[in-house]
């Protein structure tokens, strides 16, 4: 019989910047858009997979991470507010077969 043992790994998701402000009133706010070029181009993602594959595990899901992300209006103009979700980053799981002996494979007693 086959067995397999898993294992997972996290991979966080960068958020693209912006810059406002100027000299010493300058300042960077992180946006709700993905920067998926940072994210593909970023070595240590390809490296995780990779890492995986040598070691003989195979990818067999991945499931997103969100985080929920809410926004508050000015509560002297008008209250207002809502929510959605943000992607954090993505959870690789993978698995490999383990050598367990069959009743074949055990050696002879004696």
């Amino acid at each position: 019989m086959t067995t397999f043992e898993y294992t997972q790994t996290f991979v966080p998701l960068p958020y693209k910047t912006v810059t406002s402000g100027v000299l010493m009133f300058k300042s960077t706010d992180a946006t709700t858009e993905p920067d998926i070029h940072g994210y593909l181009s970023n070595p240590e993602t390809l490296a995780a997979l990779n890492r995986h594959g040598r070691e003989g595990w195979e990818l067999v899901s991945v499931q997103q991470i969100s985080r929920g992300h809410e926004q508050i209006g000015n509560q002297n103009a008008q209250g207002w507010a809502f929510g959605y979700a943000i992607s954090t980053g993505f959870l690789f799981f993978f698995k490999r077969s383990t050598a367990s002996l069959t009743s074949l494979d055990k050696p002879p007693q004696t």
